[in-house]
């Protein structure tokens, strides 16, 4: 097979066209860069990654995603295996274990295992092995780990669950693989080497009926395999050969553990964490390739080696040769902060990089220690849209690194790049840029004395932590500078890139070290939230400083400054988000819960005119939790282990307070750490701990004018157990229907759940319940203002 540089696939983003959706559906945008397992079967690659299932064939090199077409509504899998029928089970990874098994023929789920299956919630499924008629899966249920048992039953052609087995005759800390070779069962763990003798007499629940290989007692042991009549195991990084688990045969080791081992005619495959290495069998030659962050491998039927790793695949072929095939995908599934453009385009920016979704591309900006690869990817033609698209530009940043912010000022994109650091061309600060000419971008950082370090403050004078940022009506760009050894903490970049600092000498000792969040008022002042410290390097005390800054940003001599704090009535000082509301009302987030302000009109002399109570007190908010507020002033609340709360328009707790969690909804994660927004289309974005999710929502809001109807299914077939969508209308709409003659058929309006926000559904019927006939209809569609607007569907009555 012939090396390439690029590889050419099936489009990986088919979520990303979001034209017909229903209101409550839910699209995910998940990388599948990081592949947890793979194993050749039927001619094609399948891969369990972190964002969901894919298979790549290994002639075209192309890939395909799997989780719309099975259904499979897990993302994160950890593994993947064939049993005996041909059939593919797929295994979930933290939090909540899923057995889904596939009928690639059938292109569907046929059986699901979960926690309704075994009664219990168990954390992961981490692999497989099978017999002719017996499976077994390895489970972690937190720290302990055990094996699941499954029988097949051939007269229902269908797998059943029979129990579950944990009792071993040492410590198992850790199942690393399951292995069924001749009649023996094997648990290859953290401590040493399991095996039983499968029959129809042994009982795996008793402890007595496992057998230890006393050499390996004590090692990590990650596979065993059968090779030439010998078992070939390895234990840490050596690799032994045995006949009888008592005389043991050094063959090669490795610098780090073995992951997973493989045979292919005389030619033993190892896999280490860095490196794939061939042992030639028994001329023992040994020859290693590739330099990656390896997790799996598997062998073709040509003999070509697929590694999976946490950057996509590697694939060593016959002639000695090295290719890397990355999938078009995001670099990462954990973004820290989104950003909606004028056209609905998403932006997600984390510490991995900065991923642009725009129709049916991706492009990534990635961030590598000492690398600089900048060759404006985002420009090349449409023909490369279905390759993995990115530029690199060198920064570094901390065990803490995050980007808080992401937001567009003109042509320019601004990112903070926080917990980062300035080495040599690495540069931590704001990060501004222009994505169709990355080469231009800039990185105001402490060189220049944009911003300050930490020195002093528990890090070091190049060592920069900055929290969010905002832009205000006047395109000002307003900045949290976190423990500032120059005492600066808050700042403003003006519309010409001028830089104006704060201090807390400036602002009369009421900034502290830990400004997180800005708000602006009506009126124009900067509200700050602060979180406390009682770090001697860096102490605060919290609540909200507010600035009025007079309308002259260069002159301080006016500034007026005020503080905020417990004895205002706020539940706590520890503040991580404020936000306006459309109304003007102040939404504060603080370690207590969530309170509600309206600011008083002789402020300064009484701060509130009215202050709620906190609410939602039992959850435990952290300093990455947001308020978010969108056109139609719904208050959207995330939290790090709770979902989102929503706080309705109308003054309504959505979902009993509940919300949207993983568990209520489509949340891939309960952790969510941003949300954003694109109005006329209702589409409401989530970042969470497991990728990005897309909610159609009911709030979509796009001004008082209508626009174009969307209607889909076009022509419209009935009888059909989906209704018609009629998308695109005003809130509050209400919708008739008629003959092209002008014959009433149907009125749908949100009383009686035919119209939901945006969206109205007709099932083809008129009034009296009866289908319609043949024909094209009229759409009539107004508000109570007096709004409205006509559309026209074709039905056909099959």
């Amino acid at each position: 097979m012939r090396a390439t540089k690029f590889f050419w696939l099936l489009p990986l983003i088919a979520s990303v066209c979001l034209s017909q959706v229903r209101i409550g559906d839910w699209q995910y945008y998940t990388s599948v860069l990081h592949i947890k397992d793979l194993i050749y079967f039927n001619n094609k690659i399948y891969c369990a990654t972190s964002g969901g299932l894919i298979s790549l064939d290994p002639e075209s090199q192309m890939f395909k995603r799997l989780n719309e077409m099975f259904e499979i509504h897990s993302y994160d899998l950890s593994s993947v295996e064939a049993d005996k029928q041909g059939i593919l089970w797929i295994g979930t990874d933290y939090p909540e274990a899923i057995i889904y098994i596939i009928s690639t023929a059938e292109n569907k789920v046929i059986q699901v295992f979960d926690e309704l299956t075994w009664g219990k919630n168990l954390s992961s499924i981490q692999g497989f092995a099978f017999t002719k008629d017996s499976a077994f899966a390895i489970y972690q249920e937190n720290v302990d780990w055990g094996l699941l048992f499954f029988k097949y039953n051939r007269i229902q052609k269908q797998w059943e669950y029979r129990e579950f087995y944990k009792n071993f005759p040492i410590d198992v800390y850790r199942i690393n693989r399951v292995k069924i070779l001749g009649n023996r069962i094997f648990l290859c763990t953290n401590n040493g080497l399991l095996y039983s003798t499968l029959s129809t007499i042994t009982n795996l629940l008793d402890r007595n009926s496992w057998k230890i290989v006393e050499y390996s007692q004590g090692t990590q042991v990650n596979d065993i395999i059968v090779h030439n009549g010998h078992y070939i195991l390895n234990m840490g990084n050596y690799v032994y050969q045995t006949s009888d688990f008592t005389n043991f045969q050094h063959l090669f080791h490795t610098k780090y553990p073995i992951l997973s081992l493989k045979d292919n005619s005389n030619l033993i495959f190892a896999l280490e964490a860095r490196r794939i290495f061939i042992y030639s069998y028994p001329d023992n030659r040994i020859e290693w390739f590739g330099y990656n962050d390896f997790t799996d491998l598997t062998i073709d039927s040509s003999g070509n080696v697929w590694a999976g790793s946490t950057a996509g695949i590697t694939l060593l072929n016959q002639d000695k040769e090295i290719v890397n095939l990355l999938p078009n995908t995001p670099v990462t599934n954990i973004y820290t902060s989104l950003f909606v453009d004028e056209n609905g385009n998403l932006v997600a920016a984390s510490s991995k990089g900065i991923s642009f979704f725009e129709n049916n591309r991706i492009y990534n900006i990635v961030f590598k220690l000492n690398k600089k690869e900048i060759k404006n990817r985002y420009n090349y033609p449409e023909e490369f849209n279905n390759s993995f698209l990115a530029d690199t530009i060198p920064v570094k940043f901390g065990s803490l690194g995050i980007i808080n912010t992401v937001l567009k000022r003109g042509n320019y994109f601004y990112s903070d790049l926080s917990h980062a650091g300035i080495l040599g061309i690495n540069k931590g600060g704001i990060l501004k840029f222009d994505v169709k000419n990355l080469k231009s971008y800039q990185v105001f950082d402490t060189t220049n004395g944009y911003v300050a370090g930490s020195e002093g403050k528990g890090g070091s004078r190049d060592y920069v932590v900055l929290g969010r940022m905002k832009m205000d009506s006047k395109g000002n760009i307003w900045f949290c500078n976190k423990y500032a050894q120059n005492d600066s903490t808050f700042g403003v970049i003006t519309p010409e890139d001028k830089f104006i600092h704060f201090s807390i000498g400036d602002s009369r000792g009421y900034l502290s070290y830990h400004p997180n969040d800005i708000a602006f008022d009506s009126t124009g002042r900067v509200w700050i939230a602060m979180m406390t410290s009682t770090s001697e390097a860096s102490p605060s005390y919290g609540g909200i400083a507010v600035l009025d800054y007079n309308k002259t940003l260069f002159d301080k001599s006016d500034d007026k400054w005020y503080w905020i704090n417990e004895g205002h009535g706020l539940a706590s000082n520890n503040v991580f988000s404020i936000a306006f509301d459309k109304n003007g009302e102040l939404w504060i987030l603080t370690s207590k819960g969530i309170q509600r302000a309206t600011i008083s009109s002789r402020f300064p002399e009484k701060i509130f005119s009215s202050l709620d109570s906190p609410v939602l007190t039992a959850i435990a908010f952290d300093g990455q939790c947001r308020i978010k507020i969108d056109a139609m002033n719904n208050k959207w609340i995330t939290t790090s282990s709770a979902g989102v709360k929503l706080y309705t328009y109308d003054g309504i707790w959505y979902n009993n307070v509940e919300g949207f969690t993983n568990s209520n909804s489509g949340l891939l994660s309960d952790r969510v750490l941003d949300i954003a927004f694109y109005e006329p289309e209702g589409f409401v974005y989530f970042a969470t701990s497991k990728g990005i999710c897309v909610l159609k929502s009911e709030f979509g809001f796009y001004g008082n004018k209508y626009r174009k109807l969307k209607i889909f299914p076009s022509p419209y077939k009935i009888p059909s157990d989906s209704h018609v969508v009629i998308d695109g209308l005003l809130q509050n709409s209400t919708v008739k229907i008629f003959t092209i003659d002008g014959l009433f058929v149907r009125k749908l309006s949100n009383l009686d759940g035919t119209v939901i926000g945006t969206q109205a559904y007709w099932d083809g019927k008129n009034y009296k319940g009866e289908y319609v006939t043949t024909g094209v209809y009229i759409i009539f569609a107004y508000t109570p203002e007096g709004k409205h607007t006509v559309a026209k569907i074709a039905v056909i009555n099959k």
